[in-house]
């Protein structure tokens, strides 16, 4: 296979999930086990107990057995594991910290324009203190696997993790790719993403057809861009990367916020 460039090629060897009771888990559950039978990973299902819960042991080993056991059926190799902490967003830091995870999914459900969290209280403490990179799903429909994968090319909410991220789950589930160039809203422009589009061919040729290239068109901000192109690309999946900054800060702007939560699409932001 032809390799992409190093930006756009990363680690895919071993995952982390943490598993509970809604249709959400199963979901990155699924996208997990999708990524894992093309580039051969390994997933390892997770729960937190927490120790000031009367939850029985059981119960948790019912959700890692399951994820074990759906894993076995599609010939994916899973490894169970239960970690005790005093909360589950504890719990979930601490195991990305402990192994040497190349990819964290997580998944909650869409939050309201006016709440101040943009994934919840789990979700939000995860991107901002996971020990690898970290790709929150905030789920809004039932449609998966995702056929139309919109990918907005800007550094202020974009980075080339993220869009490498992009294009292992195209070849994965075999969806179609539209990037679109939104360079012009960048406040400050640093590498410009300009190795994927001068190696597009060797993405193409590691990727897969199907990926598509758009200008952006006459709005004025990245939320009515976004509006504009999903209307005219009818996508389920919306990807939307993030990275730390100084001081290890992970900052999540209004821009990313807007997108996440008043979007009807589904939306990974990935952090690295």
């Amino acid at each position: 296979m032809v390799e992409a460039p190093p930006p756009y090629a990363i680690r895919m060897q071993k995952f982390l999930v943490p598993m509970g009771k809604g249709i959400r888990s199963k979901r990155v559950l699924q996208i997990a086990f999708d990524l894992a039978r093309v580039y051969d990973s390994e997933v390892t299902a997770f729960t937190v107990k927490e120790t000031t819960q009367e939850i029985t042991w059981s119960d948790k080993v019912a959700l890692v057995t399951s994820a074990f056991m759906d894993g076995k059926n599609e010939n994916i190799k899973v490894i169970p594991r239960i970690r005790m902490a005093d909360s589950v967003r504890e719990g979930i830091v601490a195991e990305s910290h402990a192994h040497n995870y190349d990819l964290l999914f997580i998944a909650t459900s869409k939050r309201s324009s006016l709440s101040a969290s943009v994934f919840g209280g789990i979700g939000d403490y995860v991107i901002k203190n996971s020990g690898t990179t970290t790709a929150n799903l905030s789920v809004k429909n039932n449609q998966y696997p995702y056929r139309r994968i919109l990918v907005p090319i800007s550094e202020d909410i974009n980075t080339r993790t993220a869009i490498a991220f992009s294009l292992y789950l195209k070849k994965a589930i075999n969806a179609s790719l539209f990037l679109v160039d939104m360079r012009k809203y960048d406040k400050r422009r640093t590498h410009g993403f300009r190795m994927l589009f001068e190696s597009m061919d060797r993405i193409v040729a590691s990727y897969g057809p199907e990926i598509n290239f758009t200008k952006s068109g006459m709005t004025t901000s990245f939320k009515d861009e976004i509006m504009f192109h999903s209307r005219q690309i009818k996508p389920d999946l919306i990807v939307l990367g993030i990275r730390r900054g100084p001081g290890g800060k992970v900052r999540i702007n209004a821009a990313i916020k807007s997108l996440i939560k008043d979007t009807e699409q589904d939306v990974f932001l990935v952090k690295k």
